[in-house]
């Protein structure tokens, strides 16, 4: 799954639909992976957040996902826990206060 999240591309929601475009991909490690291999049946997620343009919905801003929101990625995208309309009521257009420390990268 993670040799599809990268910078270009495409966020889409529980229905295929576009949320935008992956802008950056913060991991706290650069060797953390988007999603671990299950123990016990449980997905378990590395720490990071993907910043994507969310330019196609219409709200012309900036959204940072918690990689705890993805729940696949393949060769149509990275696939989000929402649908597309609400993507609004949710905080993603606050930049996490723990991207400023140094080892994110």
């Amino acid at each position: 799954m993670d040799r599809f999240v990268m910078q270009g591309a495409r966020a889409v929601d529980l229905n295929g639909t576009e949320i935008g475009t992956v802008d950056r991909v913060y991991r706290e490690r650069a060797s953390d992976t988007i999603l671990s291999e299950p123990i016990g049946g449980e997905a378990r997620f590395g720490s990071g957040y993907l910043q994507v343009g969310a330019r196609v919905t219409g709200l012309g801003r900036t959204l940072y996902i918690p990689f705890s929101e993805i729940t696949d990625a393949d060769e149509q995208g990275v696939h989000i826990n929402v649908h597309k309309d609400t993507v609004e009521n949710r905080d993603w257009d606050l930049r996490p206060v723990e991207l400023d420390e140094p080892q994110w990268q």
